[in-house]
């Protein structure tokens, strides 16, 4: 783990000194936020998740389609606060996607109805 995350000092970049220069510099603003927990600017606007109507009516048609029960269509999107409208599955039943894809009403079924679906695979 430490290889990966060695914060606050991100020793295992030393050998790439620009890359831990702009890591030293952004991590007490990245830590900012991940403390602000639900109190944090975008979580406050209500940014970065999918509108409830829009899951609960995509796990139902799946379900519907599959013929499974309700219980068993699940999945897991990591929503990553970058630009522009995208996202990826990387895994069956995972998927990452940008905060705009979530508010996007045709990218957001898309990407639920592969999270689900791929799931049940």
């Amino acid at each position: 783990m430490a290889r990966v995350w060695d914060a606050p000092e991100f020793w295992s970049l030393a050998d790439q000194r620009t890359l831990r220069e702009v890591t030293l510099a952004l991590y007490p603003e990245a830590r900012r936020w991940v403390d602000g927990g639900l109190s944090s600017t975008s979580r406050l606007r209500q940014e970065g998740h999918f509108p409830w109507t829009t899951v609960r009516g995509t796990a139902e048609s799946v379900a519907d389609e599959r013929g499974v029960s309700l219980g068993e269509v699940r999945g897991r999107v990591m929503v990553l606060d970058v630009e522009g409208v995208w996202w990826r599955r990387v895994a069956p039943g995972t998927a990452l996607c940008s905060t705009a894809a979530t508010e996007d009403s045709r990218t957001a079924s898309t990407v639920l109805r592969d999270v689900f679906e791929s799931g049940l695979a």
